[in-house]
């Protein structure tokens, strides 16, 4: 009799992806950086947000946590400096090919994200 797991498959041991060091290290620094950018903002975002972003990075759903970053960022006009915007100019090719996150509502266009963002010349 063959036993069959959770999802009624038949049991095998499964293998695991696996990654090169270069693309964990990618993974590192997609994580982190997205960790310190979030908590640049973190006294301008309203508390519900601040927390689900958190979580995000807390489970490794960087992607999640940068298109609802920038969805605050962008809806809730919520002023930024230009040092700010470089940062997340610079983290957003990280995440690959925008058209590839057309199921995402706000990364699914780079240019058009940092177009949008409210940019202080008076904070640094």
């Amino acid at each position: 009799m063959t036993t069959v797991d959770s999802d009624d498959r038949p049991n095998a041991r499964r293998k695991r992806r696996q990654f090169t060091p270069e693309q964990k290290a990618g993974f590192a620094k997609i994580g982190n950086d997205s960790a310190k950018l979030l908590e640049r903002f973190a006294d301008r975002l309203r508390p519900e947000v601040l927390a689900q972003c958190r979580t995000y990075s807390e489970v490794g759903e960087w992607t999640l946590l940068i298109d609802n970053l920038c969805a605050s960022l962008v809806k809730d006009k919520i002023l930024i400096s230009s040092a700010e915007r470089d940062a997340l100019a610079d983290l957003l090719p990280m995440f690959g090919d925008p058209e590839q996150n057309a199921y995402l509502v706000y990364i699914d266009s780079y240019d058009r994200v940092l177009e949008a963002l409210n940019v202080s010349s008076e904070l640094t």
